[in-house]
C-alpha cells in the first residue's frame, strides 16, 4: 500500500543555523538574511528566491519535525503534500508559509529522493469554515487521485485552526484504515498516534446534545 504523508506548515518546520525561527538572534550584526528586520515570511521568500536563482543563500537550513516522518521505518512515502499558507487580502500574513513549503519540497526531493507537492492554501488561516471547505476539497481530490493509499496526517505545524480543520476532513471523509494521524512529542523521538475519531466523537456528541436539548 502507498503511504502518502500530508502536512500543514508552521514556522518550526524548519531551522536557520540550527535555530528555529523564534529563537533568531535578532541583531543587525548578524547574517543579513537572519535579523529581526525579517518576519517568518519575508525571510522565507527572501532564502527561496536566492536558492531558486541559483544562488546559495549564507545561512544553514534543515527540516525540523518533518524528518522524524520521513526516517521512520514504519513508513515508506509515495508523495509527500506540503501545505503552505498565502492569505490573500489579510491583515496579518508574517507568518504565512508558502516559501517555506517550496524550500522544503526541495530538501526532501534532494535529501530523501522523495517526490513532493507544494498546496497553496489562500484561505483565512484562523477561519474554521474557509479551512474545513479548503481540506475537504483538497483531501477528496488526494482521496480520488490515490484510491489505493494510506493518508499521514502530521499532526504539526500550522495554526490551531489549520490542524483542527485537516483532522475534523480526514476523519469524515476517510475510513480508519486509511488513514493515520501522528504527532512528534517535543521530548520524544518516536510519533505518537492521535485517536482516529477523537474529533467525531467530539462533533457527534455536540450534535447529539443539541438535538436533545432543541427536541
Amino acid at each position: 500500500m502507498k503511504n502518502i504523508l500530508v502536512a500543514n506548515l508552521g514556522n518550526r518546520n524548519l531551522k536557520f543555523n540550527g535555530k528555529l525561527y523564534t529563537e533568531k538572534p535578532g541583531s543587525d550584526n548578524d547574517l543579513s538574511l537572519y535579523n529581526e528586520k525579517n518576519s517568518f515570511k519575508s525571510l522565507t521568500q527572501k532564502i527561496w528566491n536566492l536558492w531558486d536563482s541559483g544562488s546559495k543563500p549564507e545561512i544553514d537550513i534543515e527540516i525540523n519535525i518533518l524528518d522524524s516522518f520521513l526516517r521512520d521505518n514504519q513508513y515508506v512515502f509515495e508523495k509527500v503534500y506540503l501545505i503552505g499558507s498565502n492569505q490573500i487580502e489579510e491583515k496579518k500574513q508574517d507568518q504565512d508559509t508558502y516559501w517555506e513549503a517550496l524550500i522544503i519540497k526541495r530538501i526532501i526531493e534532494e535529501n530523501f529522493g522523495i517526490s513532493s507537492e507544494v498546496i497553496e492554501c489562500r484561505k483565512k488561516v484562523t477561519d474554521n469554515n474557509q479551512l474545513l471547505v479548503f481540506f475537504r476539497d483538497t483531501l477528496k481530490d488526494l482521496k480520488q487521485k490515490y484510491p489505493e493509499a494510506k493518508f499521514i496526517i502530521c499532526d504539526a505545524g500550522g495554526t490551531p485552526q489549520q490542524k483542527l480543520a485537516l483532522k475534523i476532513a480526514v476523519e469524515f471523509l476517510f475510513d480508519k484504515e486509511e488513514f493515520d494521524v501522528l504527532y512528534k512529542p517535543i521530548d520524544k523521538d518516536e510519533l505518537v498516534k492521535v485517536d482516529h475519531y477523537e474529533y467525531r466523537k467530539i462533533i457527534l456528541a455536540e450534535q447529539i446534545f443539541s438535538l436533545i436539548n432543541n427536541a
